[in-house]
């Protein structure tokens, strides 16, 4: 039996991926903050048509617009614009990433601690250890001359 040709339905949503991901992502941000499309246009300076719009996925987005709507939400654009969120560094990754930071900090606190030890003894012993070296050169001169 012959198979008939799939008709692709001219209704069937065509819109970016990457701009549903976009949209999806406002969305969540502005629902999470408990913002309405409305107020979140009042914040980075847009219309409610324009956040409808974005959230819709339906048409492409000014790097202007994600620069507004993201300082209105307190995100960075980076945080828009990654495409899947199989690409946004995971909670476990990130809160990893900052203990390490964290833990570099204190090692870091530690070193200079002991570098300003370090610097403390070497003032102190600095006169002490020039006062060494002229009198053993004094006793050195005396001994040739004897």
């Amino acid at each position: 039996m012959k198979k008939e040709p799939e008709i692709q339905n001219p209704l069937a949503d065509e819109r970016d991926p990457f701009l549903v991901a976009l949209g999806e992502r406002v969305r969540e941000l502005r629902v999470s903050q408990g913002l309405t499309q409305k107020a979140l246009a009042a914040k980075c300076g847009s219309s409610q048509a324009h956040i409808f719009v974005v959230e819709a996925g339906a048409q492409n987005v000014g790097i202007g617009a994600v620069l507004k709507i993201a300082k209105a939400l307190g995100v960075t654009p980076g945080d828009l614009l990654l495409e899947t969120p199989e690409e946004a560094p995971s909670k476990v990754v990130l809160d990893r990433i900052l203990r390490s930071h964290e833990d570099i900090d204190r090692r870091i606190s530690a070193i200079l601690g002991h570098i300003e030890s370090i610097i403390k003894i070497n003032e102190f012993l600095s006169p002490m250890y020039l006062q060494l070296k002229a009198y053993l050169e004094r006793e050195k001169n005396d001994n040739d001359q004897t």
